[in-house]
């Protein structure tokens, strides 16, 4: 009665995500519908559809990680979603530090140098010092 919820076969679950899966479906596919219907329908006549396409495509991709992290929020917490963000923030610097040199070394001279994002992965993979007292 108390406690964590079993499911059938006796295992306990400590989230229930079936909610989360279709809530992130239906909210994906009616993006894509209003995207679809804004393109045929709105911007169809425009001579800068390159532009505003660009402009709806981040326009989307911002509300649906938007959507997604307002969906973990629910499901884990804000507890947990908070103390989550506040202790990965340094991994998520470093790997946006390594992604960013990656980006100048591609747009400056059009060659991909993934030498230097497995040495990112490598030392952020690596084991770190123990801390000591």
């Amino acid at each position: 009665m108390f406690g964590l919820p079993a499911s059938s076969n006796g295992e306990i679950i400590m989230f229930d995500t079936s909610q989360f899966w279709t809530n992130l479906l239906v909210f994906f596919f009616s993006l894509i519908v209003v995207y679809a219907l804004l393109i045929s329908f709105v911007f169809h006549k425009q001579t800068k559809l390159f532009k505003y396409r660009q402009l709806l495509l981040n326009g989307f991709l911002t509300l649906g990680v938007l959507f997604i992290l307002f969906q973990i929020w629910v499901l884990i917490g804000k507890q947990l979603f908070l103390q989550s963000i506040v202790l990965n923030t340094a991994d998520i610097c470093a790997l946006a530090l390594a992604t960013t040199g990656i980006v100048l070394i591609f747009k400056t001279s059009t060659t991909t140098n993934f030498a230097q994002g497995m040495m990112a992965t490598l030392v952020r993979m690596s084991p770190r010092k123990p801390c000591l007292p």
